[in-house]
């Protein structure tokens, strides 16, 4: 008995040991213990995010037509913009550079050479940089919304700079990325609220001509994600009418001169005014690269090719199906003929007793 009692002491002395080091884990890896340090061992290390959409910042909007390839889509834009960018901006001190090698070819001695080699030499490092790290310049944001991610263009006016590289898509056939569907430029962002919209759509509106002079068709283009705060058809008024001129700048939703893009992310709203909506099939990148569909990515290959399978595979399959139904046809009409000898033998047998017994 007296045995028995010093084994439950022990025990229960053991388990008041175990949980102290157990309550010391939960600290972070300290206190002493056999279970001290497994949680804080084998416990993840937090990553850090993306930080979030800011208001007021220029940018470009990416859209991703596969949520599970967001992250993929996001490097090949940033690089693309990337390779885009060292095109799009003129290196700083070229046209310095070019007035000092006009003034060397007259006069050798000229004071200003060196500084303009200096600086284009600058130009051609700074770029040389940007262009090993292209995701630099086009810092990515949390929008809130799967599938759509902000990039940043600080120094890159994202209205000039979108059309200069579905221009260039246009003409390559290449779009650089398989999982982007849509670019969309903001030139303006702020609170997703109705006043908010209104004095950003009265900012745009100094984007437009004349209105006395040449009268322009517009339309408004509206989209909002994860927000039910707003009413589409009071936020697409209210901008229309402070873009419109008083009517004097028509509403043409078939063939539009410039589109006032309105794109609510969450708690932001993202604006700006393009032109060559249609022509560019809404910026989506995919369809300017391939206007006829025959390289959209399916499940099994483009459009036109899937068809041309099925039109292709359909008779074969078909010419497969009525030949295996014609050869059972033909087995099952020659089992009867097929008898072996035994089975002969053993009817002719049975048709003799059948006869005897008649007799």
């Amino acid at each position: 008995h007296t045995h028995t009692l010093s084994l439950m002491s022990d025990r229960r002395g053991g388990k008041r040991r175990r949980g102290g080091g157990g309550e010391g884990g939960r600290g972070g890896g300290g206190g002493g213990g056999r279970g001290g340090g497994k949680r804080g061992y084998f416990a993840a290390p937090k990553r850090g995010g993306l930080e979030r959409l800011r208001i007021g910042v220029p940018g470009i909007i990416v859209t991703c037509n596969d949520v599970s390839r967001a992250h993929s889509c996001q490097r090949d834009m940033q690089r693309v913009f990337g390779e885009f960018a060292t095109q799009f901006v003129q290196p700083e001190g070229t046209e310095q550079a070019a007035s000092g090698n006009t003034a060397a070819a007259g006069d050798e001695s000229s004071p200003g050479i060196e500084d303009a080699l200096q600086q284009e030499l600058a130009s051609l490092a700074a770029e040389k940089k940007a262009s090993k790290t292209p995701g630099t310049r086009f810092a990515a944001r949390d929008t809130g919304s799967k599938g759509i991610m902000f990039l940043e263009t600080a120094d890159i006016p994202p209205v000039e700079f979108v059309q200069f590289v579905l221009e260039n898509m246009e003409k390559s056939r290449q779009a650089g990325s398989r999982y982007c569907s849509r670019i969309l430029p903001v030139t303006y962002s702020c609170p997703a609220d109705h006043e908010s919209i209104v004095k950003g759509a009265e900012l745009l509106a100094k984007q437009f001509p004349d209105a006395s002079k040449t009268p322009t068709k517009f339309a408004v283009v509206y989209k909002s994600r994860n927000n039910n705060t707003l009413n589409r058809e009071g936020v697409i008024e209210a901008v229309a009418k402070a873009v419109g001129a008083d009517g004097r700048h028509p509403v043409d939703l078939s063939d539009p001169e410039l589109c006032v893009l309105v794109q609510v992310l969450t708690t932001v709203c993202c604006m700006s005014v393009v032109k060559d909506y249609a022509r560019f099939r809404k910026y989506n990148i995919q369809q300017v690269v391939d206007p006829d569909g025959d390289n959209q990515p399916t499940a099994g290959g483009g459009k036109k090719e899937l068809k041309r399978k099925i039109e292709t595979e359909a008779p074969k399959q078909a010419g497969h199906k009525k030949g295996r139904i014609e050869d059972e046809k033909d087995n099952g009409g020659s089992k009867a003929d097929d008898s072996s000898p035994a089975d002969s033998a053993t009817q002719e047998k049975a048709a003799a007793a059948k006869a005897g017994e008649q007799t």
